[in-house]
């Protein structure tokens, strides 16, 4: 791959980055083996032992407590109504909510958890993160965005530090608890060595030109301040003194540079390295392609997304993936249950027609990943009601903007929002990989990741009974079972 060594070649990772995406035939495969994922230290083992039933009662006891204590904020002149009825996102309201989003770039973020509702009281957005343990009544007050309201609330960062350096003050965490989080980063990387995925250039969510993320070979990993740290995830039973360590293939045995126009661009060195980015949809469980006809416009027989089945080995690894996530799942379907209990009821049943892999409690019927990629401004249009969303790794920055509420949260790995993601524009502000690779064999970076129902699918199993989608191969077949 690479080209003459007389010329200089190109470093800056942004302009590497672009170039690398218009690579085409043999030079692009060749560059895609070369950053590809990296497979972690198979001795890396699971997160603490937690029964289903356990973990299932802690969980819903915490998203309880969030419920009747975490703050309502109301955003004046907002109605869920009038944004549900917008048209199809549009290059105009792109641009517009790439402009709000510039404007509330220097904004202080909000760093606690709340509730926050239109102006008719219905639930735009809940946030599970930090919280303030008191026994004063739950606050119902009204959100204006601005750049210090956060402040003037009491709910920025530096509030939340402020907290934490009181010992009189006791902080609760309503997120995802570290170690599941931990090990759900780590099945992620397994989840992408065996992929290998990439990105399409239709997906507007991304800038199909953020093709490589620039790392550290070596480095500390920084935590966020109350979080705890890297976690030891190792079986206890596991004996590894026998195992040998992984060794590093040497890097100057491996591709560093490739050549495009003429020029060279270096992607890795002795100190630095890069990853391919990517977007992965996975695991949709009863996904409906729309078809028109000459007459009329048809749903095609359900079936799951293409990325869970490109060969024998691929299959294998979701199915891994999904069972080392179903602790992670189990958690955030507790979330969504006391959050919005109506939508939850509707997307349970759905499941339950609609569930292809079994490890997977639900109730979303998909999931996206969101493989350290920048998020431009969007709303999942096809999205049928509330859309979970974290994000995990290591890195800075990296905030959720929902610009349609003048809203900035904090949203550091573990901290979860369900919102109405096909209703509301939303984005990811800039982040930087922190940190180098983890004696586990982590590499830096953001990590988001998407729990959703596509609206079509939700029609199309809306009066399916359970089971429907394995007894009729999503409808191309009589049941099996009659």
């Amino acid at each position: 791959m690479a080209g003459r060594k007389s010329r200089r070649a190109v470093t800056e990772a942004n302009e590497v980055a672009k170039h690398a995406s218009m690579l085409t035939g043999t030079a692009k495969t060749q560059l895609l083996a070369a950053t590809s994922v990296p497979l972690p230290k198979r001795r890396y083992g699971p997160a603490k032992q937690r029964k289903q039933f356990m973990l299932q009662k802690t969980a819903a006891h915490v998203c309880n407590y969030w419920l009747q204590t975490a703050p309502t904020f109301h955003i004046p002149g907002v109605k869920i109504e009038q944004l549900a009825e917008r048209s199809k996102p549009s290059k105009a309201d792109k641009a517009h909510a790439t402009k709000v989003m510039d404007e509330m770039a220097d904004w202080e973020s909000d760093a606690f958890s709340a509730k926050f509702a239109d102006a008719d009281g219905n639930l735009l957005a809940a946030y599970f993160s930090n919280r303030i343990v008191n026994a004063d009544k739950p606050v119902d007050a009204t959100y204006i965005g601005g750049p210090q309201t956060p402040s003037q609330l009491h709910r920025s960062l530096h509030d939340l530090k402020k907290a934490q350096a009181d010992k009189t003050v006791k902080l609760a965490f309503d997120g995802i608890p570290p170690d599941i989080a931990e090990d759900a980063l780590y099945a992620s990387q397994v989840l992408h060595h065996f992929l290998r995925p990439h990105k399409s250039k239709k997906d507007g969510r991304h800038d199909f030109a953020d093709f490589l993320m620039r790392y550290k070979c070596e480095g500390e990993i920084e935590v966020d301040e109350g979080k705890g740290k890297e976690l030891d995830l190792r079986d206890e039973d596991q004996d590894y003194e026998d195992q040998d360590e992984d060794t590093d293939e040497d890097w100057e045995d491996a591709p560093t540079k490739f050549s495009h126009a003429g020029l060279e661009y270096e992607f890795a060195n002795e100190y630095e390295n890069s990853e391919c980015t990517a977007s992965l949809t996975l695991s949709i469980h009863g996904r409906c392609k729309m078809e028109l006809t000459a007459l009329k416009v048809e749903e095609s027989p359900l079936k799951p997304s293409a990325d869970m089945f490109r060969n024998a080995q691929v299959a294998l690894a979701v199915q891994w993936y999904m069972k080392r996530t179903s602790k992670l799942a189990l958690t955030l379907k507790e979330m969504f249950k006391v959050a919005y209990p109506d939508d939850f009821n509707i997307y349970e049943k759905a499941f339950e027609a609609g569930v292809w892999e079994v490890a997977d409690p639900g109730p979303w019927l998909g999931r996206a990943i969101v493989w350290k990629l920048n998020v431009l401004p969007h709303r999942d249009g096809l999205d049928g009601g509330p859309t979970a969303i974290f994000c995990l790794g290591h890195f800075s920055g990296g905030e959720a903007y929902l610009t349609d509420l003048k809203l900035k949260l904090w949203y550091r790995p573990g901290d979860v929002l369900i919102f109405r993601a096909g209703d509301l524009y939303h984005a990811i502000g800039p982040w930087k990989a922190e940190g180098g690779v983890t004696a586990w064999g982590i590499t830096p970076g953001r990590v988001g990741n998407v729990f959703f129902s596509p609206a079509h699918s939700l029609r199309a199993l809306k009066d399916k009974g359970a089971g429907w989608m394995k007894s009729t191969a999503g409808g191309a077949l009589p049941s099996s079972e009659s």
